[in-house]
């Protein structure tokens, strides 16, 4: 069953009601360690220079990005009992109550400014926005996803913004921690 809410996006965006929110994030954690394990597999690729590492590299963010997107509709399920269709994270995130969205960003901003990891890759005075992380890497999943149209070779560098979110909803619900094998 499909609901239609307010025109807020170019058409009518449709929402489905969800009875078990954990089902998306257990669907999302497995597109995240998926993603994960490809990764660890492109650097291998890379390094005998592979034909497919750079495939394996789009194969990594496209599963990310959609355990991204999970994640954000796993946050409405529980605020809502239902999520948006969709795959544009900037715009799935503006969907989600302004609590949880300032909650996420200022998670986000503490954290990605004292990170040893992100210091050390781009600087002691680096500051991401997380909105401007989502618009430039919001729509990663629709982009890349085709990778056989020889779609530009794009940064799409979300990786610590994601956590944030994925920590959020742990926050919320520790019983969810799935330990790794």
């Amino acid at each position: 069953m499909q609901v239609l809410l307010n025109d807020t996006y170019e058409q009518q965006k449709r929402a489905f009601p969800i009875s078990d929110p954990k089902t998306i994030f257990l669907q999302a954690e497995a597109f995240k360690n998926s993603a994960i394990f490809i990764n660890n597999k492109a650097f291998k690729y890379s390094y005998y220079n592979h034909p497919l590492d750079r495939k394996l590299y789009i194969t990594q963010k496209v599963n990310e990005a959609f355990a991204f997107e999970l994640y954000l509709k796993y946050l409405m399920g529980i605020e809502t009992g239902k999520f948006v269709d969709g795959h544009d994270l900037l715009k799935l995130f503006q969907e989600l109550n302004q609590q949880t969205q300032d909650k996420i960003i200022a998670n986000h901003e503490k954290g990605i400014i004292y990170g040893p990891a992100h210091t050390l890759l781009h600087g002691i005075d680096a500051k991401d926005n997380f909105l401007d992380i989502l618009s430039n890497t919001g729509k990663a999943f629709v982009e890349l996803r085709y990778m056989f149209d020889d779609a530009k070779y794009l940064n799409y560098d979300f990786g610590f913004t994601i956590n944030f979110v994925r920590w959020m909803i742990l926050k919320l619900r520790p019983d969810y921690e799935i330990q790794d094998l």
